[in-house]
């Protein structure tokens, strides 16, 4: 029945600014009803909008590139990305004690978190600092796309842990499938939609 969720989708999001956060809305509340009911239907409802939004940003980052031959974007959330996931992981592992979510993932701790955004936040200062019209607000939205990377990579643990599997495909052996490998760079994205999206309205 989900399938119906989708045409709705199309014929509601041309009255919003940014479609995508509504899809994304949309999804977070399918999570919402499958923790409260624990019906694995639902959750699987929340998986494939996952995959789709995903996959809609990443076409509309295809397009801009392909359209402008501009990298600088892509490169830009890339670093912010990686910064993140390397920050969280050598924080967390010198000195990450403070669990955040040991039933969904037991290595992400709060010290991990704020290691991700200290990361981010020097390899922003480090390469793109200059280029900041506003350094306030341009703080602010690098901490967003740390954070929605970090929750991307929470949201692909509570999936696999909610449906009970180790692997979230079998594509990359050992290391947890495609989705472990992009997880933090989906959030990244869905993060800096909402940058364009903030930014878009404050303009």
């Amino acid at each position: 029945m989900y399938i119906f969720i989708f045409p709705i989708f199309g014929a509601i999001t041309p009255f919003f600014i940014n479609e995508g956060i509504f899809f994304l809305v949309i999804s977070l509340i399918i999570l919402f009803i499958d923790i409260i009911y624990e019906n694995r239907k639902y959750l699987r409802m929340f998986v494939h909008s996952y995959v789709l939004i995903s996959l809609y940003f990443f076409l509309e980052f295809i397009y801009e590139i392909s359209d402008t031959f501009n990298l600088d974007k892509p490169l830009f959330l890339l670093s912010m990305v990686i910064a993140s996931d390397v920050g969280g992981y050598i924080v967390g592992k010198l000195i990450g004690n403070i669990k955040i979510a040991p039933n969904i993932s037991p290595n992400k701790t709060i010290e991990g978190t704020f290691g991700s955004i200290f990361f981010t936040l020097i390899i922003w200062i480090i390469f793109f600092q200059g280029f900041a019209s506003n350094f306030i607000i341009e703080i602010i939205y690098v901490v967003i796309i740390s954070l929605c990377a970090q929750l991307g990579d929470l949201l692909v643990s509570f999936g696999k842990r909610r449906l009970a599997i180790k692997d979230s495909s079998y594509f990359i052996p050992g290391h947890g499938g495609v989705f472990d490998r992009m997880d933090s760079i989906i959030g990244g994205i869905l993060g800096y939609s909402l940058i364009l999206y903030i930014d878009f309205g404050l303009n």
